[in-house]
């Protein structure tokens, strides 16, 4: 349900549909975390984020790092992709910075 309510905020004017799916799909995820009915904390946090922001809306690095930060929070999480994932992102962040670094000076 939570990638219909992705999809959904990628709609134009007048899709009819897309605004019910919408509608339902916001109504729903957001009765799970009012009821607490959530599998994981790491599914709740990240329909929270949904609903207050679109992924596609959102900054892609600061999803990124979102995403590491909540997935750590999982209990059944892959030791091995989670420390992958980190080291991917402090590699770019530092290649950022670097370039960023040749062009102010």
């Amino acid at each position: 349900m939570w990638s219909l309510y992705e999809a959904t905020q990628l709609r134009v004017h007048d899709e009819d549909i897309l605004d019910e799916a919408l509608d339902f799909t916001y109504s729903h995820l957001n009765s799970l975390i009012i009821t607490n009915q959530l599998i994981s904390p790491f599914l709740g946090t990240q329909i929270r984020r949904c609903l207050n922001t679109p992924l596609h809306k959102g900054v892609p690095r600061m999803e990124t790092w979102c995403y590491i930060s909540s997935y750590n929070e999982e209990p059944a999480h892959d030791k091995v992709l989670l420390n992958f994932a980190k080291l991917d992102f402090n590699m770019m962040q530092k290649m950022y910075q670097k370039e960023l670094g040749g062009i102010t000076k």
